[in-house]
């Protein structure tokens, strides 16, 4: 494996982490919300839901194409 391709892969690990917590963490609001009588915070892992099916279903994430455009990961 070339020097290049392995810095590209773990470049790519660290944005796929950052999603994995940022989807965890809205579904964990949205559960706390939710069960402290806040109906509408069901929404959240709903839509996290939707865009785990969607990104399965197309092989594109918008949420990993989202973070890859910040300021940090460049």
């Amino acid at each position: 494996m070339s020097q290049e391709s392995n810095n590209n892969a773990l470049k790519n690990l660290r944005v796929l982490r950052q999603a994995f917590f940022l989807a965890s963490a809205f579904i964990t609001i949205g559960l706390i919300g939710y069960f402290l009588g806040y109906s509408y915070f069901i929404v959240l892992p709903v839509l996290v839901a939707f865009g785990l099916m969607f990104s399965a279903l197309v092989g594109w994430c918008p949420m990993i194409y989202l973070l890859e455009k910040t300021f940090w990961n460049k």
